[in-house]
């Protein structure tokens, strides 16, 4: 059993005791033999760690990060209450690798026993973003991230960390395919558009302004507008562009641009500032 003693310094100590009986030749108890074992500490620590175990739990299921590790040796895993709660399935299950490597979507399964293996051969650490499938049916995105551990120069386990993703994947998906349309628009707008950044240099152009003025893409982006106009309309747009970068927002008055076949057009150009959330310019887009 165990119970607490008051010392004679009024401090309180956490002891264990164990005891047996000892019997007569009658079989009769004539008394005890037994240890008491000062265990205030070892309980201390105990209690620490289930302090800590929960602490890392609440966190984990806050976050939605959850760990797991792999007995290279065994084969055998285990998944914190959190990674079980992200494959839906009960805190405490111990799947095999065979079981935990077959949530994963078909395409998913070569890449991460891939990356384990690198890990292990290479002493690589590996960080996937992966499509799954939980025991309840939902289709999620994970990432997960690991490493390998050695002893004695022997790999012994992989651990990491395990955490779904699935919102921000589809965010990020939601946004490359926004911005790709916003792009397409762009660059097939009827319209002589280009962007600019502070130091002047073209950073896009649309079709038409391409078609208009002759250039391919790839023989205009990077290089500076300015150098597309005449020498005196230059000298004006320099100026249009301090004012432009200074309020904002700017039209010019009537400026000439040199075309590749070397004719001149007459343009009048308005643009804009885009601005980053810091309030600082970053670039600003044209229509001419």
């Amino acid at each position: 059993m165990e119970y607490r003693v008051q010392r004679p310094d009024k401090t309180v100590r956490q002891v264990r005791s164990l005891a047996r009986a000892v019997r007569g030749e009658d079989g009769t108890v004539t008394g005890f033999v037994g240890t008491v074992e000062d265990v205030t500490e070892a309980r201390q620590a105990q209690r620490r760690l289930r302090d800590s175990e929960d602490f890392l739990d609440r966190t984990g299921r806050v976050a939605g990060v959850g760990g797991w590790e792999l007995d290279l040796q065994q084969g055998t895993i285990q998944w914190s209450d959190q990674t079980c709660r992200i494959h839906d399935v009960e805190p405490g299950h111990r799947p095999t690798f065979a079981e935990a490597v077959s949530f994963y979507a078909p395409e998913g399964r070569a890449a991460i026993r891939e990356a384990i293996e690198q890990a292990i051969e290479q002493r690589m650490p590996f960080d996937l973003e992966l499509p799954m499938n939980t025991v309840r049916g939902r289709s999620i995105w994970v990432r997960t991230v690991g490493e390998v551990a050695y002893a004695e120069g022997r790999p012994v386990r992989a651990f990491g960390a395990f955490q779904d993703i699935t919102r921000r994947h589809h965010a990020e998906v939601a946004l490359r395919e926004s911005n790709r349309l916003l792009r397409q628009l762009y660059e097939q707008t009827p319209a002589m558009m280009h962007s600019i950044n502070v130091d002047g240099t073209l950073l896009s152009v649309s079709d038409r302004w391409l078609a208009t003025m002759g250039y391919t893409r790839e023989e205009v982006i990077g290089r500076r507008a300015l150098e597309f106009f005449t020498d005196e309309s230059r000298r004006l747009r320099q100026d249009d562009l301090r004012q432009l970068w200074a309020s904002g927002r700017h039209t010019s008055g009537l400026l000439q641009v040199t075309r590749r076949d070397g004719s001149v057009l007459d343009i009048v150009a308005s643009a804009i500032v885009q601005y980053d959330d810091g309030g600082h310019a970053q670039r600003a887009l044209v229509v001419t």
